[in-house]
């Protein structure tokens, strides 16, 4: 910790993001959501509002990514050409037919008069004809002409990106010239959270699994710095005397905010699922196609359904009509398919640990350009109620 009524500042680099779980930006320091105050202008921050980073360039087996593209949509509404390629079997009744009516029923085995169809063999040499349009319902969609929205969100959980503004100019790299290094791990601001390849936890860090840690009672407590900074955003009570942490366990990280087109994001928000199980609703409106055939020979006509035939026309029957439908068949007329299983819904990943400082140096607002370390501390704890000393 910085001494009171000093200014503190860590080492950075201009234009570096970092992670910080409070819901302001330190002095020196901008929210990343694409404006920037003079005259900072030269270092204009990303808009990581609702957004997820991701390296640049290509990974084995996926799209490349140029520096500043983006991509991605919270929801997806599908399409008939992304809809997988199926059918549907059409089955039949086992009995003879003794109704007029088709509605709630199925096709028949076969007609009550013992005359043969209306099934037959499709073949070569069979004609085969449309049915109309309207023959099968529409499915998808919840009365529209598209698709219901879906999750298209891995989980996530919304962050505070920061950029730096005032440290140091990064000098480049170019075979001869080493780049500046800016800090030790510890050389952080308390609530800064960090990403790293480590099996252990730094001095002066958690781990941010969504612990409670106790509420502090004074400036000596290890986690009092960090309270201030917060609060109950992440879980715990006054009445239950504790406090949270980010749990960023499975997570990926957006940046609070709303960008364009993107909904708004507050601090602590978590979002998105794993995988998602498609309902028919966000299933394209759609319906298929169905084909009866006419076959050469009376006599290919069958008295039954069975494997593999298809609707036929049968001489002296009347089975079709251009009227409009008053009734649906039984919907075991039509066979499913789908096994309603999940889909994967998270974009690729490499699983590595997120760390929460407590013990660094404690971030300055903006507006306390004058004041010391130990009144902006006294100051936090007695907005949340609690009393310095």
């Amino acid at each position: 910790m910085s001494a009171p009524g000093d200014s503190p500042q860590i080492e950075c680099y201009n234009g570096e993001i970092r992670l910080f779980a409070g819901s302001w930006a330190p002095r020196g320091w901008e929210i990343c959501d694409g404006t920037q105050p003079e005259p900072y202008q030269i270092f204009l921050a990303p808009d990581l509002q609702g957004r997820v980073p991701i390296g640049q360039g290509q990974g084995p087996g996926l799209s490349p990514r140029n520096f500043g593209d983006t991509g991605g949509s919270e929801t997806v509404s599908l399409t008939l050409p992304q809809m997988p390629n199926h059918t549907h079997d059409a089955f039949a009744g086992g009995s003879a037919a003794y109704f007029s009516n088709p509605n709630r029923y199925m096709w028949a085995a076969q007609n009550s008069a013992g005359i043969a169809g209306p099934y037959a063999w499709p073949n070569s040499s069979s004609t085969p004809t449309l049915f109309d349009p309207g023959f099968l319902a529409t499915v998808g969609g919840s009365g529209g002409n598209t698709a219901d929205a879906h999750e298209n969100m891995m989980p996530t959980m919304a962050l505070n990106y920061i950029q730096a503004q005032n440290g140091n100019f990064p000098e480049r790299y170019d075979g001869d010239v080493v780049c500046k290094v800016f800090g030790s791990l510890d050389d952080a601001y308390v609530g800064e959270v960090r990403l790293a390849c480590l099996p252990f936890t730094p001095d002066g860090w958690l781990p941010c699994d969504g612990r409670l840690l106790p509420m502090p009672a004074s400036n000596d407590d290890p986690y009092v710095l960090l309270f201030t900074i917060l609060g109950w955003n992440f879980g715990g009570s006054v009445n239950d005397k504790t406090f949270g942490i980010p749990n960023l366990g499975s997570m990926a990280v957006m940046g609070i905010g709303q960008g364009p087109g993107l909904s708004n994001r507050t601090l602590g928000q978590t979002a998105g699922d794993a995988s998602v199980t498609l309902q028919t609703n966000e299933l394209p409106p759609h319906s298929h196609s169905y084909t009866g055939y006419v076959p050469p020979d009376p006599g290919d006509l069958l008295p039954g359904p069975q494997r593999g035939v298809a609707l036929a026309y049968s001489p002296g029957q009347r089975l079709f009509s251009n009227a409009d439908p008053d009734g649906s068949m039984a919907p075991q007329s039509i066979g499913e398919m789908g096994g309603g299983e999940a889909h994967e819904n998270r974009q690729p990943g490499l699983t590595l640990a997120y760390f929460i400082c407590y013990k660094g140096v404690y971030p300055m607002r903006s507006s306390q350009e004058h004041e010391s370390e130990a009144a902006a501390i006294e100051a936090a704890l007695a907005a949340a109620g609690l009393k310095a000393g």
